[in-house]
């Protein structure tokens, strides 16, 4: 908590390379401590690993952000802050559990295919991981920024910045799945041996990591452009319809379609509200809130 915290409080002031840096130290620590501790205390070693780096991300994002502040402590909180907090973080809290019970159901109807087809598809979420994360940073990026000049009125700058962002999330994306598409053999033999397992798991990846994956990181980018700009409820609702109607409803009948098809939905919501935003902004009207 304290770690994450920290470190949208310094990405909201412009800082992005100190999270950036304290995130690489602690990836650090945890990989020098399971090295050292897994082959004493078994798997109990990856558990103190990880206690060990985010204690020390705590510590060391405290330390960052008291810096940042010139050593001074935060000023009491106002009842408004909490009431425009409050407004911001339940949907969109509600929005990251909704995601993660999907998946979590998901993944129980995948393990009723068995056990190589569910080794195979856990291989394959790991490496469809790593198209999400440029992505992922990359949102955090356009809310930070563009949240700050909608606030301040620069509602122009605002949509300057979602369409940066989405041009950086494709290029990210594209570098991360076209070698997905031309390995994804050898990176689900990274967590999976199984012949079975590693050709079900290219399956998932085929799938996907392909086409859709270039459609989730505009529909992400349009999302935290929609929570910046107040519109946190659409976002959320954006999500049920992803996680819940498309993503949970098709994995009843085929699991790697109702994972293709899931961002479109968001992505034509993200990007209907854009255009209202800048429909809003061109004729001078007041603060444009879709939700």
């Amino acid at each position: 908590f304290l770690v994450s915290t920290a470190g949208a409080s310094l990405r909201a002031r412009g800082d992005a390379r100190t999270p950036t840096a304290l995130s690489m130290v602690v990836a650090v620590i945890n990989c020098m401590g399971g090295i050292a501790l897994v082959p004493v205390c078994g798997v109990a070693g990856t558990a103190w690993s990880s206690t060990v780096a985010s204690l020390a991300a705590a510590c060391l994002s405290v330390v960052a952000l008291q810096r940042s502040r010139g050593g001074q402590y935060p000023m009491v909180p106002l009842r408004r802050d909490f009431r425009d907090l409050w407004s911001i973080a339940v949907p969109a809290a509600f929005q990251q559990a909704l995601v993660n019970l999907s998946f979590l159901a998901i993944t129980s109807m995948t393990n009723a295919f068995g056990f190589k087809v569910a080794a195979g598809a856990g291989a394959a979420t790991k490496a469809n991981t790593l198209a999400g994360m440029p992505v992922w940073s990359i949102g955090q990026a356009v809310s930070a920024a563009a949240s700050r000049c909608d606030a301040a009125g620069d509602r122009a700058r605002a949509e300057a910045y979602v369409r940066a962002g989405t041009v950086i999330s494709l290029v990210a994306t594209a570098f991360v799945v076209v070698p997905v598409q031309l390995f994804a053999s050898d990176l689900v033999a990274l967590f999976a041996r199984d012949p079975d397992s590693i050709s079900a798991g290219v399956a998932y990846l085929r799938v996907c990591c392909s086409v859709n994956a270039f459609a989730y990181a505009v529909a992400y980018v349009l999302g935290s452009f929609e929570q910046a700009t107040g519109a946190a409820r659409l976002s959320a609702a954006c999500s049920v319809m992803e996680s819940v109607v498309v993503r949970l409803g098709l994995s009843a009948a085929i699991v790697p379609v109702s994972g293709f098809l899931s961002p479109f939905p968001p992505l034509a919501v993200g990007i209907a509200y854009l255009f209202g935003y800048h429909a809003a902004r061109r004729a001078g009207g007041s603060r444009h809130r879709a939700d």
